[in-house]
């Protein structure tokens, strides 16, 4: 009789521990399916009321002129019903950013629906030729159609080198120094800047480069070396004033401005 309680003893035990283990399984099983139902419902609530509420609809842009907006949408890959989701920020400024005439571009999402655009285009410091085109010139060096501008004013650029970079092409890093160099006096001394009608580049046979100075209101070539600052651009047009007063002022062919001492040359080589 004691084998058979104690049996039974045995049994109960068991039996026990056999809910308890079976307990905790059962509350894991239960809790996931209450995920899996909440993963289901979250999905049909993101497809089927918030992401249509996400699709950008609307598209700002500021600053932009001389680039149709067709032209930006396609370039970042904007079609209609598209998702915030769906879109690379960094992908599509990047895009934009090989449209040559935009130096930069902001994007700015504000949801629900919108995407802002707003632009930095690139400003003309002068003009060059390249087979028969004509293209704008920045500080940068790169070059550009001046589609959209009002006037096309400012120098002319003639023996610039180009090279490829990204889907634009743009002066080598010297010429871009002396880009810069104008720009400073476009900025400083605006009334000067305006006097300069030609800039001539000449590689020189050190692989150097002269650059020559025409203005606008005289037919002598101007020799200025590969830099030029504000200060240097007021001092040549006060000798150049200085020069015209002169009796043979029209016998002056070119005059060579590169140290700071002014040296001229007269029809038949005579200085």
């Amino acid at each position: 009789m004691a084998d058979t309680l104690a049996e039974l003893y045995k049994n109960q035990q068991a039996y026990s521990r056999s809910k308890e283990i079976k307990k905790p399984r059962g509350i894991l099983v239960k809790v996931i399916i209450i995920l899996a139902g909440l993963g289901v419902l979250s999905q049909v609530l993101y497809y089927g009321y918030f992401a249509p509420r996400l699709t950008i609809t609307r598209v700002t842009m500021t600053g932009l002129y001389g680039v149709s907006e067709g032209e930006i949408l396609g370039a970042a890959g904007l079609y209609s019903g598209i998702m915030f989701h769906q879109l690379s920020l960094d992908q599509a400024r990047e895009s934009i950013l090989q449209i040559p005439s935009i130096k930069d571009v902001v994007l700015e999402p504000s949801f629900p629906n919108t995407l802002a655009m707003n632009f930095v285009m690139r400003e003309p410091l002068g003009f060059s030729f390249l087979d028969g085109t004509m293209y704008a010139v920045d500080k940068d060096g790169v070059l550009f159609l001046p589609q959209g501008l009002s006037v096309v004013d400012g120098p002319v650029f003639t023996g610039l080198l180009w090279e490829p970079w990204g889907q634009v092409s743009r002066v080598p890093y010297q010429h871009r120094l002396f880009l810069e160099d104008l720009d400073k006096i476009r900025l400083i001394e605006p009334g000067i800047y305006r006097l300069f009608s030609q800039f001539d580049f000449e590689t020189t046979p050190a692989g150097g480069f002269l650059v020559s100075l025409y203005p606008t209101h005289m037919h002598q070539k101007v020799k200025v070396g590969a830099r030029m600052s504000p200060e240097q651009s007021v001092m040549l047009m006060r000798v150049l004033d200085m020069l015209q007063s002169r009796p043979d002022y029209q016998l002056i062919e070119d005059i060579d401005f590169r140290t700071g001492d002014v040296i001229y040359t007269k029809v038949g080589g005579d200085s």
